[in-house]
């Protein structure tokens, strides 16, 4: 594809994610984006996680990347109802620093599974940024299965960022807009996280900062296919000692600049940090999943591998034209289960996951994401705008982030409350 770069104005109003990416290429503290580099962000708020991708391109530094997937920390806000010592984690951080909340520890009490959520933010918003580490080692002491969905959506995102990093590695090489010093390198992958809901990445760091960058790398390296696959397509950080990826390096002290990341980049002058945008709106978006074919007019089923690009057109087919038609003794969802192995190895070992295996070997059965994706409120909304307004279906989304989604909401919240 061509990007069809322009220089980022100084007159023009810049999206969030260009306003993240101008915080992230700030002249101090921020990523230099040399030519063998790759920097991944992603913004993380409450019901979307944006992500945008800057390189090296002809020209200088260049954004090639800007899209949401609605996989956010709302997720991890969502499962607090399903945690039956959750209201006293909060009680005690309140105590530990003299909150006062109301409906909480203060006048009429009305803490109950459905204002869980309500109550976590709330506490959340009281808190100074020196006091996570503490409020994270106490979920972890005292409600393990809250650590589990935190593996569970901060893994996914990771498994996806591999996806992803593969993906954009590959269009680059393609790229005329790259010049051949950057498509001759293999890069390097620095992995930053924005927003308010980016701290749902410092639960596990909290409690074990090793193994929780080893289970990210892993993470990182399965979704990109594997280490063959990584070794091939990207560098370490460095080699002795072997870092892979580098995770979120560049965060500030307790990471304090947390959620004002819109608002500094858009302080900072475009002119300063030079970044170019491309013209070219056009998403690139994986499918993220195997099994999954396109019928063409003469009704022959091509299979699509799961590191092809998605449309808009794709999924509003689905179940028509394309379709999810796995081989004979060949399984629903080979990639989802391949994150899905090692979440639940590391969660069952290390906080006591309740669910086995014959629970996940259900949800992988129970997969049928082409009507879970059908009764989609996006999905819907797409389907009406067309409809009524004649506009173009525009939902796209990876299949590995919706099949994420269903087995979350129709498997994993039940698995959190086996006793």
């Amino acid at each position: 594809m061509r990007f069809d770069f322009k220089k980022l104005s100084n007159e023009e109003s810049l999206s969030e994610a260009c306003a993240v990416a101008n915080y992230l290429v700030r002249p101090n503290g921020g990523y230099s984006i040399n030519p063998g580099e790759l920097v991944l962000c992603f913004d993380i708020g409450g019901s979307t996680t944006d992500i945008t991708a800057l390189c090296q391109m002809e020209g200088g530094k260049a954004m090639i990347k800007q899209n949401s997937i609605r996989f956010a920390a709302e997720r991890v806000a969502q499962a607090t109802k399903f945690s039956p010592n959750f209201k006293n984690v909060l009680l005690r951080i309140c105590e530990k620093k003299k909150i006062s909340i109301q409906g909480l520890n203060s006048g009429t009490p009305k803490f109950n599974e459905n204002t869980a959520p309500y109550y976590f933010e709330q506490v959340v918003d009281r808190l100074e940024a020196s006091d996570f580490e503490t409020f994270y080692l106490l979920i972890a002491a005292e409600c393990k299965e809250m650590m589990s969905i935190n593996l569970y959506v901060t893994g996914l995102i990771m498994f996806y960022a591999g996806q992803l990093a593969y993906k954009l590695r590959n269009e680059i090489v393609k790229s005329e807009d790259a010049p051949p010093a950057v498509k001759a390198i293999p890069p390097k992958i620095k992995i930053a996280f924005a927003g308010k809901g980016a701290r749902i990445f410092d639960w596990f760091t909290a409690v074990n900062p090793a193994a929780a960058d080893d289970y990210y790398t892993q993470m990182f390296i399965r979704g990109m296919g594997g280490e063959a696959v990584a070794k091939q397509t990207i560098s370490p950080i460095t080699t002795s000692p072997l870092k892979i990826i580098d995770i979120n390096s560049q965060r500030g002290t307790d990471n304090a600049d947390v959620k004002y990341e819109v608002s500094k980049g858009l302080a900072i002058p475009t002119n300063i940090t030079s970044i170019l945008v491309p013209t070219n709106k056009q998403a690139i978006e994986i499918l993220g999943e195997d099994n999954f074919c396109v019928v063409t007019p003469n009704g022959e089923f091509k299979y699509l591998e799961s590191t092809n690009s998605i449309t808009p057109e794709m999924l509003e087919h689905i179940g028509n034209h394309f379709i999810c038609l796995p081989q004979e003794g060949k399984p629903h969802c080979p990639r989802f289960m391949d994150f899905a192995d090692l979440f639940y190895k590391v969660s069952s070992s290390m906080f006591g996951l309740k669910m086995n295996a014959t629970d996940f070997m259900a949800g992988f059965q129970d997969m049928n994401i082409e009507n879970y994706i059908k009764g989609e409120p996006d999905f819907i909304k797409a389907q009406k705008r067309k409809h009524d307004d004649q506009k173009d279906f525009d939902y796209v989304a990876p299949i590995i982030i919706l099949e994420g989604m269903k087995f979350f909401e129709k498997h994993l919240l039940k698995g959190i409350q086996k006793q």
